[in-house]
Formats: C-alpha cells, sequence, structure tokens
C-alpha cells in the first residue's frame, strides 16, 4: 500500500512542468486577526430531548491566529501555495435550563473555555495572464469544544466535541498593478466541506452516580465561499513583499432535520477578519 501511494505522489509530481531557472520559493509569517460566529457554538444551546433552554447566549472574543505562509512557482505559470495557522478563541455561554428528566427544577448554567482552532490552505495555482489565475485548493481545519452541563437533583454530563473539516475550492484570482511597488490581490472561490464530529462523553444520572458512556460519530455536508483582498507592496532590495488585507470565510451547513448532537441543521459559519504577511522570495 506505501508503495502504491509513493508511486501516485511521484506520479502527480511529474505532471508539472519542467522545472527551469524561474522556479523561485516564498516564505514568511502569516497574521490574522478573525472574528468568528461558530454555528457549532451556537448549536450547543439548542433544545434536545434533555434541555430545554431559555435566553441562551454565547460569546466568542476575537483573536489572532499566526503561521507560516510558503509558495513555490515551479514556472511562470504553475505555482503551490500553502497557509497555516493557528490561535485561541475564548467561548462563553450563558443560559437558563430545564430538562424533562427533572420537572419543575430550573438551573443557570455558565461555560467558559479556551478553544484552539488549527486551519490549513493548499492551492495550485496556474496563471493564464499577468492579472488572472485559475486555482484548485483543499483546506483543512479542526477544533475541539468541551460542554458540561448540571441539573440539580437530575444528572450530569461531560462531551468532548472534535471537529475535522475536510474541504475543497475552486475559483480565479486577479492580480492589478496599483502603481509604482503597490498591487491589488483578489481571490474568490465556491467550496465544499465535509465535517466530521466526534463526540465522546457520558451521562451521569444523580440517582444512581453511574457514568453511562454517549458517544457519537456524526457527520455534514457544507457549500460555501471564501474571499480575500489584499494590497500588496513588494521591496525589491530585499526580495519581501507585505501584504495587508482582509478574508472572509462562509459555509452553510445543508443537513436539516437530523438527529445528530449537536443539530447544525440549517446554520451558518463565518469566519473573517484582517490579514498581513511579509514573505521573503529567492530563486533556486
Amino acid at each position: 500500500m506505501k508503495k502504491k501511494v509513493i508511486i501516485v505522489f511521484l506520479s502527480a509530481f511529474c505532471l508539472f512542468p519542467v522545472v527551469t531557472n524561474a522556479m523561485s520559493i516564498s516564505a514568511g509569517p502569516y497574521v490574522w486577526y478573525a472574528w468568528w460566529d461558530s454555528s457549532f457554538a451556537r448549536a450547543l444551546v439548542r433544545d434536545n430531548i434533555f434541555l430545554t433552554y431559555f435566553r441562551p447566549s454565547i460569546s466568542i472574543n476575537p483573536s489572532f491566529l499566526y503561521g507560516p505562509v510558503l509558495s513555490v512557482n515551479f514556472n511562470e505559470r504553475v505555482s503551490w501555495s500553502t497557509v497555516f495557522v493557528t490561535g485561541e478563541f475564548g467561548i462563553s455561554s450563558r443560559s437558563i435550563v430545564t430538562s424533562p428528566m427533572a420537572v419543575g427544577t430550573i438551573a443557570p448554567l455558565s461555560t467558559s473555555q479556551e478553544v484552539r482552532r488549527y486551519d490549513v490552505d493548499s492551492a495550485l495555482n496556474y496563471k493564464f495572464l499577468d492579472w488572472l489565475k485559475l486555482f484548485v485548493g483543499i483546506k483543512y481545519q479542526h477544533y475541539s469544544i468541551d460542554h458540561i452541563f448540571f441539573i440539580p437533583n437530575s444528572m450530569l454530563s461531560e462531551y468532548e466535541y472534535s471537529n475535522h473539516g475536510i474541504s475543497a475550492a475552486v475559483g480565479p484570482g486577479f492580480t492589478f498593478h496599483l502603481g509604482g511597488a503597490f498591487y491589488l490581490l483578489c481571490n474568490v472561490s465556491a467550496l465544499y466541506q465535509y465535517l466530521i464530529i466526534d463526540k465522546t462523553g457520558y451521562i451521569m444520572p444523580l440517582s444512581s452516580a453511574i457514568r453511562l458512556p454517549a458517544n457519537q460519530l456524526v457527520n455534514y455536508h457544507l457549500i460555501g465561499a471564501n474571499a480575500t483582498a489584499s494590497i500588496a507592496y513588494y521591496i525589491s532590495g530585499l526580495s519581501t513583499t507585505i501584504n495587508l488585507g482582509f478574508r472572509y470565510q462562509y459555509a452553510h451547513i445543508l443537513d436539516k432535520g437530523t438527529t445528530n448532537d449537536p443539530e447544525l441543521g440549517g446554520l451558518s459559519d463565518h469566519f473573517y477578519g484582517i490579514t498581513c504577511s511579509a514573505v521573503y522570495t529567492f530563486e533556486l
């Protein structure tokens, strides 16, 4: 099996045009100050068979994500690029809950936690004109959220939801020369995402104090879009490009009326913010 994987990889690599002296590599730090309107976080305070939520509220603090950006220009037309970022978001929720398992019992519920998110974006680009390219890409994102609730005289429950999203995207990219060493860069893509949620945890009725496993592996299908716009300034003496811009990601969950926990059907996810990078380029 390993030999087959290596053969496929080498075959795919050979599809690139022959590397010439024009081959170059660009690398540097990438920072993204982002706001996150998470459909998953909102779904955790949806009513379910165990709990009814009154006046639920979710708050996610904006945060910095950071990591490296790397690109390889195989020749004047074909290039590959990837960006990896990670960061922690403070998520807090507050509501009043009641449970049909404990009629007449009402309890406040307040949680707060730090959630680390990982995002990896890779794309293969083909430049048709100096100002126009087409790219196909793949994206992976991961984060885990804990969820604990306690109903007095009734039950205690604790879960961890591990989220894995794999996306495919395609779209055009535009480069406009603004004059001097300034350029306007714009990329727009449509995407499809397959989301896997691995839920692990337990429910413990207080009357028995026995932990009952409540594990579940569920998946969702999403469609969405990704857009970036930035101003680039090239410092020729340093072979470095400074980018300052804005990036927005949108994903809508297609599945509806499922019995999954959490129930995400029909919700949307928004992730957006200000980006900055400094990329150094050298030729091989």
